[in-house]
């Protein structure tokens, strides 16, 4: 009998037990939240949420959550929905919540990433703070924040970074008070015209100011190059404020096309500068080397046949261009002398590149011999004279004039000597001696016959 006792009541008991724990899910599923035994807790409505953080306050079950799935539909986070989850490392905003309330994770020491949704207008006082191993927060693109509340990141040791949406008008002060490892804060040039920053927002941040960002249009870089092409700048212009932000390029430079006597050379210019983790560079090919010129070498002359004119023709010794030029001919004579030759120097000058260059030639003119002659006219001889008068009678006595010209002495017709005689005269003279000779014999002749 007692033993039926005893099973009656366990059975009893068991199905209390049962009762009572149905009706104990029913209550929960009913108030709009759920806490499996794996530590994932679901909040289907805005309901759900309230009468979850009045169970939280009063059950303690705060650290039994690891994850938290907050449905859609849900419009808010309420203040102190998550605070002092310790235990909770993964959470789920969906986008239809607009708001964060004060100390919703506060506490939360091993949440390490957060994504905050585009529709979240606001993030309430303390919201975060003490989340000593936050390292990420994530806005929603096209974020509509607007306001960061008062301590809402204090002591968030370990985020490094965060970027304030382009929405935001309000960082409350102290708001990112203690963060040690927050070394970049960034604002946008649009956001930055209109926010406002509370006091000591970032004090004990391992930075006190804001990183000003912009939206440079990288399809239009300005390149700037010194006179030289040693040096080059690239500039990018912001889209939103105009502002122009320059990075220094490197430059390279090699020979494409050499020089020649007569075609400049190329030279190509290549810079290359980094910006925003993209690789710009800008390529200039520049006509800058001097032609080489030619190489002249000394000139050949060429003469006249009469040495009256002359060029000079210079050659390339790199390419055999030829260049002629007309000399300036001048000249001086040294006369002949009957023993000496004289000559006749013709001097050819041209100036060329800015050097002159000269040339003689030297005609040699033939000693002149000796051109003196006997200018003494010769005296005529009596019997030449006397051929001019009349025969004398036979029986006349011969005149004094016959007589003296019968004895007088032949007239001297030998040419005169000396170092200028002419061989021709000499001969001519001989023969006119000889013919006087004759004719003075002959009128003798005759004059022995008419005695």
């Amino acid at each position: 009998m007692k033993q039926r006792k005893i099973i009656t009541w366990i059975l009893v008991l068991t199905v209390c037990l049962a009762l009572f724990s149905a009706a104990a899910f029913a209550d929960e599923t009913e108030t709009g939240w759920s806490l499996d035994e794996n530590g994932v807790l679901t909040i289907s409505s805005d309901d759900g949420m309230s009468n979850w953080v009045n169970v939280r306050l009063q059950d303690s079950k705060a650290s039994q959550v690891t994850s938290v799935v907050i449905e859609s539909g849900v419009t808010a986070i309420a203040a102190y929905a998550f605070d002092s989850c310790i235990n909770l490392t993964e959470i789920t905003i969906p986008d239809s919540v607009t708001s964060i309330g004060d100390y919703a994770f506060c506490w939360c020491s091993s949440l390490t990433a957060i994504t905050i949704p585009a529709s979240v207008t606001s993030i309430g006082a303390n919201a975060f703070a003490q989340c000593a191993a936050l390292t990420t927060v994530t806005f929603g693109d096209n974020s509509k924040l607007e306001t960061i509340g008062e301590k809402a990141f204090d002591a968030c040791t370990s985020l490094t970074t965060i970027a304030i949406p382009d929405s935001v008008t309000t960082i409350g002060d102290y708001a990112f008070l203690g963060c040690t490892s927050l070394s970049t804060v960034e604002v946008s040039c649009v956001a930055y015209k209109t926010i406002q920053i509370g006091s000591n927002a970032f004090e004990d941040a391992a930075t006190s100011t804001v990183t000003i960002t912009h939206t440079y249009d990288a399809d239009h870089p300005l390149w700037s190059w010194s006179e030289d092409y040693s040096s080059a700048t690239v500039s990018f212009t912001c889209a939103d404020c105009g502002d122009v932000h320059t990075e220094n390029a490197t430059v390279t430079s090699e020979v494409s096309t050499a020089a020649t006597e007569t075609e400049a050379g190329v030279t190509v210019y290549t810079a290359v500068a980094k910006f925003n983790g993209l690789v710009y560079a800008d390529i200039r090919a520049v006509t800058n080397i001097p032609a080489t010129g030619h190489s002249y070498g000394d000139p050949v002359f060429t003469w006249a046949e009469d040495y009256g004119s002359a060029t000079a023709s210079f050659t390339c010794a790199n390419c055999d261009d030829t260049v002629t030029e007309t000399c300036e001919v001048t000249s001086e004579t040294t006369a002949a002398t009957c023993t000496t030759t004289g000559e006749t120097v013709y001097t050819a000058s041209v100036t060329f590149e800015s050097v002159t260059y000269t040339e003689e030639q030297t005609v040699v003119i033939p000693a002149t011999g000796d051109t003196s002659t006997d200018t003494t006219t010769p005296t005529p001889s009596p019997t030449a004279a006397a051929t001019d008068t009349p025969e004398p009678t036979a029986s006349a006595e011969p005149t004094a004039t016959a007589a003296a010209a019968a004895t007088a002495s032949p007239v001297n017709t030998s040419p005169s000597t000396g170092d200028e005689a002419n061989p021709l005269l000499w001969a001519l003279l001989a023969i006119v001696c000889a013919a006087g000779l004759g004719v003075a014999t002959t009128l003798s002749r005759k004059g022995r016959k008419s005695r």
